[in-house]
């Protein structure tokens, strides 16, 4: 073997090993940590989340509303669950749509973060002139060629986790591929349509059927950090 390339697969087993270290410590301590007397567990989980967040780039995946009218008030709050994502080192996957998902991804890259949008569309001409779908808020853009409901289907199961907000049948779609597929999902409370049902449906349709967390929170920030301490005790 050359020793250049001998040097380099070296160095990528070394990382590798490395992470899978941090891995074990990281979910190790935390366990142990809820057993310690008189402690603080949200300290733990601000370090552990944001080292993990920052090694492991968790994918987190924002759904919901797209073709309705947006309160000024519900764009925000999409904008703040795009930020928290950011300021949690995670990359914010999304349906290269428009919208509450557009609002998030915006303002998530804004942030510094990475966005790959996951278009229903073929090619980007199909993507901006069938679907008349933007590309600015992407680093990136996957072409599934699959149409909506195939384009829900590979956007979750990309995802670690999924954060829901508003929506209609497209996100009811999403969350129910989600929720087979035991991925953590959280649900902006008070952004209305489909996401102020999925208390009532979880308690009286689905009932515990799956055991997949679901985090329902009205504030944005704690919405993405409770999905994550739901994301890392899953993990």
């Amino acid at each position: 073997m050359h020793p250049q390339k001998s040097a380099k697969s070296n160095a990528r087993a070394d990382n590798a090993i490395t992470l899978r270290n941090f891995t074990r410590f990281y979910y190790a301590f935390s366990g142990i940590y809820d057993f310690l007397p008189n402690a603080k567990s949200h300290v733990f989980n601000e370090f552990g989340r944001h080292v993990f967040c920052q090694i492991m780039k968790l994918k987190i995946g924002v759904m919901g509303g797209a073709a309705y009218e947006h309160s000024k008030e519900n764009l925000e709050k999409a904008g703040a669950v795009g930020k928290a994502i950011a300021e949690n080192g995670c990359i914010l996957f999304y349906g290269a749509t428009i919208g509450l998902p557009l609002a998030a991804a915006k303002a998530a890259k804004q942030a510094g973060a990475l966005v790959i949008g996951v278009s229903p569309a073929v090619n980007e001409k199909e993507h901006v002139e069938k679907y008349k779908y933007p590309t600015d808020a992407c680093d990136a853009v996957v072409f599934t060629g699959h149409g909506f409901q195939g384009r829900n289907v590979v956007l979750v199961r990309s995802c670690d986790a999924v954060v829901i907000i508003g929506g209609r049948v497209g996100t009811m779609s999403e969350f129910s591929v989600a929720y087979a597929e035991q991925k953590p999902i959280g649900v902006l409370r008070g952004s209305g349509r489909f996401a102020d049902k999925v208390a009532e449906l979880d308690r009286e349709v689905l009932q515990g059927e799956m055991p997949t967390p679901i985090v329902i929170e009205s504030d944005p920030k704690r919405l993405v950090e409770k999905l994550l301490m739901a994301l890392g005790r899953r993990q």
